[in-house]
């Protein structure tokens, strides 16, 4: 569960929900391999007419800032057209780097969110 940096066991149940798991597979869940190992992850939700949404693009903190997290969404971006979708994504505006990254990919900022947890 290091993969998904989960540590608790609530956050464990929470990813390994074998519902969850099915409705990931079913919507599109991409791993990412290098060297024989699956050192990321991606998936679309949010499936409509026209778009689709490419979410939780991860790669392992240990792999990252070397065109992994790139060459998975580019990948994904070819399977959104391929299915005549157009995709989206999102990130919180303080997520510079995520920012950075959609831009080098073609992707244009349409406005900026950000959420914040009030006690």
């Amino acid at each position: 569960m290091i993969f998904f940096e989960a540590k608790t066991k609530n956050e464990i149940d929470e990813i390994t929900d074998i519902n969850k798991i099915k409705e990931d597979l079913k919507n599109g869940l991409y791993l990412y391999q290098y060297d024989s190992q699956v050192i990321g992850m991606g998936r679309f939700s949010g499936f409509s007419r026209n778009y689709i949404d490419l979410t939780t693009i991860y790669i392992n903190p240990k792999n990252r800032n070397k065109g992994h997290g790139k060459k998975l969404m580019q990948n994904m971006i070819l399977t959104a057209l391929d299915l005549n979708k157009t995709p989206v994504t999102q990130t919180a505006v303080k997520n510079i780097y995520a920012k950075r990254a959609y831009e080098s990919l073609g992707f244009v900022p349409i406005n900026d969110y950000s959420f914040e947890f009030i006690t």
